[in-house]
């Protein structure tokens, strides 16, 4: 999940797309998918421990199947009738993960070295972030972000996948709906509320990556029912032996942030 600080150090701070707080917020993004749905009663309180426990026992065999996992998406924003071409890359490896976002020849790092999480770009040079929410979350590991306290769970539909709906509050506390298919207990569909605006992000294309793992390939984000963001996975790859020393903040080099693509910069400037 890329996090609103990542968007707003590549366009806000270089004076480009005003991405403002009122049209554009994706510090709650996560991966997941489309859909309409319907709701079916409420499940018992031993449902909810019974759907946690299946959704971690998912992330606990995506982790044994791979070593590490490194996902490339390609995506579009969409702000105030402008939209702009973006490069994302995934890398996760057991707790630590690293999210590599470019923009206009202009790249964006956030690092979860297991235990802090650190962001650095070309404007702001290096900065620590106060939770995950901050830096931006991945595929993986969604039950980990649910508080199992006053959950609620009920059946429905997305996509015509038969799915149990998780209504509660994450670990910021923040008002949240989850949507995990039923047989795979992949996350579906996502949704909450911040700022004063409904937040929507969901996941389609779903294939089979590795085993009987399926992960989606696209996905889509609407703010108040306005598309803001949508994306492509273009490839998806396991245990490519990635080295601990990437989680590194400190061994990001400058170079690897890039330069400003200023033939697109002026592109954008004339829209």
């Amino acid at each position: 999940m890329i996090s609103n600080d990542t968007l707003r150090n590549i366009t806000v701070n270089c004076k480009l797309v005003n991405f403002s707080k009122g049209s554009f917020d994706m510090k709650r993004v996560v991966l997941v998918v489309i859909g309409v749905f319907c709701i079916s009663g409420v499940a018992f309180g031993a449902e909810v421990s019974k759907v946690l426990k299946e959704i971690k026992g998912r992330d606990a065999k995506i982790e044994a199947l791979a070593k590490d996992v490194t996902m490339v998406m390609d995506s579009k924003m969409v702000s105030q009738d402008m939209e702009m071409q973006t490069n994302m890359k995934a890398i996760t490896k057991g707790k630590k993960r690293r999210t590599e976002m470019t923009m206009m020849g202009m790249k964006t790092i956030v690092v979860n070295n297991g235990s802090e999480i650190w962001m650095v770009s070309a404007q702001q040079g290096k900065k620590k972030m106060n939770s995950e929410s901050e830096g931006g979350q991945t595929p993986f590991g969604q039950a980990d972000n649910i508080k199992e306290d006053g959950l609620k769970v009920s059946e429905g539909t997305v996509n015509d996948k038969k799915c149990f709906i998780l209504e509660g509050q994450d670990n910021q506390n923040n008002q949240c709906k989850w949507y995990f298919d039923s047989a795979s207990f992949a996350l579906l569909k996502y949704e909450t509320k911040m700022n004063g605006q409904n937040m929507v992000l969901v996941n389609s294309g779903f294939k089979k990556v590795k085993g009987d793992i399926e992960m989606p390939s696209k996905m889509e984000f609407t703010t108040d029912g306005k598309l803001t963001m949508s994306g492509v996975v273009k490839s998806i790859e396991f245990n490519k032996g990635i080295k601990d020393e990437i989680f590194d903040v400190d061994s990001i080099k400058q170079e690897e942030l890039g330069k400003m693509d200023m033939e697109m910069m002026m592109k954008m400037m004339k829209k």
